[in-house]
């Protein structure tokens, strides 16, 4: 495992971390290190040392299994409600995920329906236009 490989893994253990919004002085107090090394490392100033880090892991509860499920980049936008539900979608189990993904199935289904009908409603005017001249 090279540097870039060891930066890779911390950064997804900080990116998993902040999705569970933990704030830095109770990730301190859980993990016994000092409010700055947790705030330092959430907010990627600074890696402590790989001992620490595992701290904070443990100390966030977290399955180490999300950590390499996470994306290394975050969907932001300059939406603030937008990247609020991504990170909600984002905790949601996979009967959740399923679940918001039919209703987006179906709203973009009813969105193509509507979007065919007017077309076919404009050839129609259309061919009623032809036919009157």
């Amino acid at each position: 495992m090279n540097d870039n490989d060891v930066k890779e893994l911390v950064n997804r253990i900080r990116n998993t971390i902040k999705k569970e919004d933990i704030p830095a002085a109770e990730l301190a107090e859980k993990a016994e290190v000092s409010y700055n090394t947790a705030k330092d490392f959430l907010n990627g100033k600074k890696d402590p040392d790989f001992r620490t880090v595992i701290r904070m892991i443990d100390a966030a509860d977290l399955d180490i299994s999300k950590v390499f499920e996470a994306t290394t980049i975050l969907i932001e936008t300059d939406n603030p409600t937008e990247d609020f539900y991504v990170r909600k979608y984002r905790r949601l189990d996979e009967y959740g995920k399923s679940a918001v993904k039919y209703i987006i199935d179906a709203c973009t289904s009813y969105e193509k329906e509507k979007q065919r009908l007017a077309r076919r409603k404009n050839k129609e005017d259309s061919a009623d236009d032809s036919e009157q001249i």
